[in-house]
């Protein structure tokens, strides 16, 4: 049931002090200028500070393809040693994530192959490398950019909307990079419990390093 109050501005109590609650008429009403692509003053809990919605949105995929992709580093590292996803019970730092995946490889070193070992590697080194580029765009400080609309960024470290679009098609990349590495993972330790209940005998870390390496 829809409770009547809904529309009532105390109903808006959640709205923080820079924020204009304001509840259109209509739904539709919500919109974009056409000149600077601004959020209009119709739109419910309008916020005061002048941003571009494309730019929010370009910053707000930004973060969320990081977090995609720190979830995919846990799923590895936690199939690469199963005692390491205990470790995660907890927020964790993205550096926190990069030093546990390094640990799991090097345990799982002996049992990986060549060409695994070294994709795992190259994934590593391509989560610190984003991890370094998000900590530059979190430490960034809003300023005033062209026609007075808030951006990241000071002096010579702006963040455009280009570049925040740039950050998130590498994040994505590397994500997909991982998801496959985890697939290939999960396939070999399919190929290695299925081996084991055709000769009936039980699953052991040896069994599953013997597929590691033949894993390609």
């Amino acid at each position: 049931m829809i409770d009547p109050s809904a529309n009532s501005r105390e109903s808006h109590s959640d709205c923080t002090s820079v924020d204009t609650c304001e509840v259109p008429q209509n739904p539709r009403n919500a919109s974009t200028t056409s000149e600077h692509n601004v959020i209009d003053c119709a739109v419910t809990c309008r916020s005061r500070i002048p941003a571009d919605v494309a730019y929010i949105e370009a910053l707000g995929r930004c973060f969320y393809h990081f977090s995609y992709l720190e979830w995919i580093v846990v799923s590895i590292t936690a199939k690469l040693h199963q005692d390491a996803y205990a470790s995660f019970a907890k927020p964790k730092t993205a550096g926190y994530l990069a030093r546990k995946l390094m640990e799991a490889i090097a345990a799982a070193s002996p049992s990986l192959t060549p060409s695994l070992r070294q994709r795992l590697a190259q994934f590593h080194r391509a989560f610190v490398t984003a991890k370094h580029r998000r900590d530059k765009l979190l430490k960034a400080p809003p300023y005033a950019a062209k026609h007075n609309l808030s951006q990241m960024g000071a002096s010579h470290h702006v963040w455009p909307t280009a570049k925040l679009d740039a950050a998130v098609g590498r994040f994505e990349e590397i994500a997909n990079e991982g998801a496959e590495i985890l697939h290939r993972i999960l396939q070999v330790q399919r190929d290695s419990a299925r081996e084991s209940n055709e000769t009936g005998t039980t699953a052991s870390p040896e069994a599953d390093g013997r597929f590691f390496r033949r894993a390609v």
